[in-house]
């Protein structure tokens, strides 16, 4: 699909403010557009990304390329990690 940050696409949802996230699990989600990590609670998420959602994205430059499958994304920073001190 290209260069970039590739998820399933069941794992981008929409926050209630319109805000396009990716559900990493456990209350930890990423901003599309920042990159910036947050934890939210379940009520602050709308839904699944939609396709009508995914081609206003792609024009806007916010995602590279999507399928049935998976949604190329621009690149991303990494998951955090926990490291020991």
């Amino acid at each position: 699909m290209g260069v970039g940050s590739t998820v399933n696409r069941q794992f981008l949802v929409m926050k209630k403010d319109g805000t396009p996230m990716v559900d990493w699990g456990g209350g930890l989600y990423q901003d599309i557009d920042t990159g910036a990590f947050r934890r939210l609670p379940d009520r602050d998420i709308s839904h699944t990304i939609t396709d009508k959602e995914l081609h206003s994205l792609k024009l806007s430059g916010l995602i590279l390329a999507f399928d049935d499958q998976v949604v190329n994304l621009r690149l991303l920073p990494d998951l955090p990690t926990q490291t020991m001190d």
